[in-house]
């Protein structure tokens, strides 16, 4: 990952690229400038105005902004506005000169004015949803455009450098011998202000072991670290990452076309349905036009947080291949592509397809680790059991049966996302040809049935699996007909919170039909054979957990008004 982020800065930097963006990741219209105008002639300076001014992210380098720590004075007389507005002015803008003789006219003609400054600023009424970066130009030319501030920012960075290095070593990137840093960190997950993170015993000093880095390097480093933050950064399920590519070969040409791809794929005026379909989130994703790569570069997934200083890498996937991403959108395709998936009325107003993508896996997880583990595992092609997958999608339907009675939702985005992992082959069902030709009679249905169940093979892999399956197709029209009759639906009780187990299930075959008949609609003689017949089928000891019946017989339940279901007097 490392090398990754030197070969963008080496590759695709700008040796003018000093300042970095204040306002990452913020909306356009909640960012602001105050702007301490300033005219200078001759080397004597006068102030003018305070201007508020919108941010301008394309050039945001102009601003020179570099912060240093949470509070004080940054690296360039630049501050983010924080709370009380004197303190931000003496913390961030006057406290940077600190008497430097270089600034000493500059500083003065500012603490002369500064009441001044300060009436004016306040005078904005700074809105608290907003943020603001406190400034100033001179002659209406910003900071970077003086080489005086970005050679004083050189100077007070490579300052904390020098802080550890050592004179003669090798760089642990480029193998170069000469000057090496070990102040360096451009994902600040290790610190060396704590002894457990430092080589070399329990000196501070030796700490440039942990991470040998040369001048060069490390300018390589922090320029390929601003371009991941300003084009590569997306998210998954929720969860924040980077994606950055390095090249396998021909690094000069390769690198710069895959930034093309990242800077310009907005522009390209791309579907945005198209770029949500795999990751679940409202913003764009760039997934869908890295699967149409050739194998020459490798994409490395960085699943990350940031609290305050502190950067946390949940998850590094190394080594991803554009051809693996064109294997999970295909396997995506396929599992949307069922025609029980397809133009699903959720309610009155609301038909759509059902497909699958990365927030439905992360709404079925217990938590952010569970589901970067599962999410590794499918990019990687490891095998996940089924079972703890069908135990997660069982909990969540549970929950929703209980509490809102309204569970095909969560039916539905369980059986996309089990699809998905069955067509990409990391789950596996030992699959048994159980055929009603062999056993029973045949009658008008079952035929629509068994080809049912053999263009959903993958899912319905057994007798037990069918027999549960269509138990709950039964069960649904059973309630539905309870329900017109009486306005409730009290049989429902007998499914137990969908935590039948097989004695409970074969149980419930006699109860639906005799209720059935009470009602005087047993309309579903020839649905009840092809059931009886599958119960025998199974046979007895069900190798079907109690997770799986119940996730089947749901399924069932949810699934109950296909046409391939329906009778001849529910058609009438």
């Amino acid at each position: 990952m490392i090398e990754a982020l030197r070969e963008l800065g080496m590759v695709c930097g700008r040796e003018d690229s000093l300042g970095e963006n204040p306002f990452l990741g913020k909306k356009q219209e909640d960012c602001k400038v105050i702007n301490i105008c300033l005219k200078e002639e001759q080397g004597n300076y006068e102030f003018i105005e305070v201007r508020l001014e919108d941010f301008d992210k394309g050039n945001y380098e102009k601003y020179l902004y570099k912060k240093k720590a949470s509070q004080g004075a940054n690296y360039t007389p630049a501050g983010l506005v924080a709370g009380d507005i004197d303190k931000t002015i003496k913390g961030r803008l006057y406290s940077w000169f600190n008497g430097d003789e270089k600034f000493v006219n500059l500083e003065k003609i500012l603490k002369l004015n500064k009441e001044k400054i300060t009436e004016e600023i306040k005078k904005i009424n700074l809105e608290k949803k907003k943020q603001y970066l406190l400034t100033f130009t001179i002659n209406n030319r910003y900071l970077a455009d003086y080489t005086i501030f970005k050679e004083e920012m050189l100077k007070r960075l490579n300052k904390k450098q020098y802080e550890i290095y050592i004179e003669k070593g090798i760089c642990s990137l480029c193998s170069t011998e000469g000057e090496v840093f070990g102040n360096i960190a451009p994902l600040t997950s290790y610190t060396l202000d704590k002894q457990c993170y430092i080589a070399g015993g329990f000196n501070k000093l030796q700490g440039w072991k942990n991470f040998p880095l040369c001048m060069s390097c490390s300018n390589y480093l922090r320029q390929g670290k601003e371009i991941m933050e300003k084009y590569l950064n997306f998210r998954l399920g929720g969860i924040a990452y980077y994606l950055v590519p390095r090249a396998i070969k021909d690094i000069i040409n390769t690198i710069p076309e895959l930034m093309n791809i990242y800077k310009d794929y907005e522009d390209k005026k791309i579907n945005t349905e198209k770029l949500r379909k795999i990751s679940g989130e409202e913003e764009q994703d760039i997934l869908p036009l890295m699967q149409d790569e050739r194998d020459f570069f490798v994409l490395n997934f960085l699943f990350y947080e940031k609290k305050s200083s502190k950067f946390m890498i949940h998850l590094l996937l190394k080594d991803v291949y554009p051809s693996r991403l064109k294997e999970l959108f295909q396997a995506k395709e396929d599992a949307e592509n069922y025609e029980y998936l397809k133009k699903v009325k959720f309610s009155k107003k609301l038909t759509q397809d059902v497909e699958f993508h990365f927030g439905i896996l992360r709404y079925f997880t217990i938590s952010r680790d569970q589901y970067l583990s599962l999410t590794e595992k499918i990019f990687k092609k490891i095998n996940i059991d089924k079972g703890f997958m069908i135990n997660l999608f069982i909990r969540k339907i549970r929950e929703s049966f209980r509490k809102e009675g309204y569970y095909d939702l969560d039916v539905f985005k369980a059986q996309v996302t089990l699809n998905f992992l069955l067509e990409l082959g990391i789950i596996k069902n030992n699959l048994e040809v159980n055929v009603l030709s062999e056993h029973g009679d045949k009658n008008d249905l079952s035929d629509k049935i068994e080809n049912f169940f053999k263009g959903n093979e993958k899912t319905f892999y057994n007798a037990q699996s069918k027999a549960a399956f269509l138990l709950g197709v039964l069960g649904k029209k059973l309630i539905n007909i309870q329900n017109q009759e009486r306005g409730s639906t009290p049989f429902i009780k007998q499914f137990k919170n969908l935590t039948m187990n097989e004695r409970d299930i074969k149980a419930l075959y006699p109860k639906i039909i005799n209720k059935l008949q009470e009602y005087d609609k047993n309309y579903y003689q020839q649905l009840e054979e092809v059931i009886s017949d599958y119960l025998i089928l199974s046979g007895t000891n069900w190798s079907l957990s109690v997770d799986e019946i119940n996730y089947y017989f749901v399924l069932g339940l949810t699934l109950h008004k296909l046409e391939t279901f329906k009778t001849k007097k529910e058609e009438e």
